[in-house]
């Protein structure tokens, strides 16, 4: 209630307020094997380590992978927890897809993340090589309508997007695939419906603002990164350098002396997960 107390006497005066909350649930499912999935809501505790909380206490949840600033592969394993530093992903952002793999008897797993709504019409930034996008609204839609801004018929006709795939889950699982090129054939491409809950791969040659996936003109990466692909294996390690090396660079060398990778030097001389590139199936540039 408020009083209000003036020279001419005093009121009070009260009133009701109803207050809703805006927190929504999304529900995600999970099959054995591999899946590529994103969510609509954010949560108030966006770490890994909340959102998987039950797969990562029965033993289920083997990896999950995210694709970094520069559009390297980032990952969060559950049994390198206790080793602080060590995961290079740990938390969810709006509007980004993840590669999660689980170990599970069940036919599916409903996985259940409350959060605020994302705005539906969020398109993340991109940058010029790999990204994981998710798709937000509730109503599918077409790889040509959602990619409209990346590839299409301006004059001169835009080319940024090179390739987008998807992953219809499980252990039977197949990746999907659209190619601009192919488009103006129908049956060609495999990827042919984009929908609520799952995330979509893409491949750009150069970078995208956040938004209506715009050109952005200074799009330049900020952190060098020589080669990034779609094959890779993750590598973590150990060494005997003390804390004073700290923050350092340890780099990964091919026999002939080529840098493949390198890992930051951690406290207790860990070294920080770090991927090593193959060839890339797209670009056809060479890597380890």
């Amino acid at each position: 209630c408020l009083d209000i107390i003036a020279d001419c006497g005093s009121d009070q005066v009260c009133m009701t307020v109803e207050v809703t909350s805006n927190v929504v649930c999304d529900t995600v499912t999970l099959y054995p094997g591999l899946n590529l999935i994103s969510f609509d809501v954010q949560p108030g505790d966006p770490s890994l380590e909340s959102i998987f909380a039950d797969q990562i206490l029965d033993g289920s949840l083997n990896a999950i992978f995210g694709r970094g600033p520069t559009g390297g592969i980032v990952i969060f394993d559950p049994l390198l927890i206790p080793f602080p530093g060590l995961n290079t992903l740990t938390e969810v952002e709006p509007g980004r897809g993840y590669y999660v793999r689980i170990y599970t008897s069940a036919d599916t797993t409903d996985l259940i993340v409350c959060g605020d709504p994302i705005d539906p019409n969020l398109k993340v930034a991109l940058n010029a090589t790999w990204n994981i996008v998710g798709y937000i609204p509730q109503v599918s839609t077409t790889p040509e309508i959602y990619f409209e801004d990346l590839y299409g018929p301006p004059v001169p006709p835009v080319d940024i997007l090179q390739i987008a795939r998807g992953f219809t889950g499980g252990t039977s699982g197949t990746f999907q695939f659209f190619d601009p090129v192919l488009a103006p054939f129908p049956g060609l491409n495999t990827l042919t419906s984009i929908d609520n809950g799952f995330g979509y791969e893409l491949r750009v040659n150069q970078a995208v603002s956040e938004g209506g996936w715009l050109i952005d003109p200074n799009g330049d990466e900020k952190v060098f990164q020589p080669f990034v692909s779609d094959q890779y294996t993750v590598v973590a390690a150990t060494s005997n350098l003390s804390d004073k090396y700290v923050g350092e660079l340890v780099s990964i060398l091919t026999p002939n002396g080529k840098i493949v990778g390198e890992m930051e030097i951690l406290p207790g001389g860990l070294l920080k997960t770090c991927p090593i590139y193959g060839d890339d199936t797209y670009s056809k540039q060479k890597g380890v």
